[in-house]
């Protein structure tokens, strides 16, 4: 036996042979997962739900309750937090990235400004009618 006929024993003992339904005959044979666990030949009928079935009981043990009351509150109480805290990132963002720059920015033009020159170059380009 050579090392991948070794390698694909040891993976069909360990989860087993499943071949579906839609890719066999009708009226084949498969192992069951079940019978393999219990290290006995098994031989089920060909139908999804039995597969499907033995799959979900080997993959879980048995299925966990949903959670039915407090779901609601349990989401919003996580969705909230995230969304606090998504909003004060883009507050403190907003707030350096674009305030801050922008009141320097008016306040390096308005430091060095003169109203009367740019007033005196207006004129003289002749933008007020009633002023000479």
């Amino acid at each position: 036996m050579d090392f991948r006929s070794k390698r694909q024993e040891a993976h069909r003992k360990t989860f087993g042979l499943f071949r579906f339904p839609s890719l066999r005959p009708l009226g084949a044979v498969s192992f069951c997962a079940c019978a393999l666990r219990k290290n006995r030949p098994f031989l089920c009928l060909p139908g999804r739900t039995q597969v499907w079935r033995t799959l979900t009981a080997m993959a879980s043990g048995t299925l966990a309750k949903p959670q039915m009351r407090g779901l609601l509150a349990k989401r919003l109480r996580f969705h909230i937090v995230g969304a606090f805290t998504v909003a004060l990132g883009v507050a403190a963002l907003y707030k350096f990235g674009v305030a801050e720059p922008r009141k320097k920015a008016y306040a390096d033009f308005y430091r060095n400004y003169d109203s009367m020159k740019d007033f005196e170059e207006m004129r003289r380009a002749g933008i007020f009618q009633s002023v000479k």
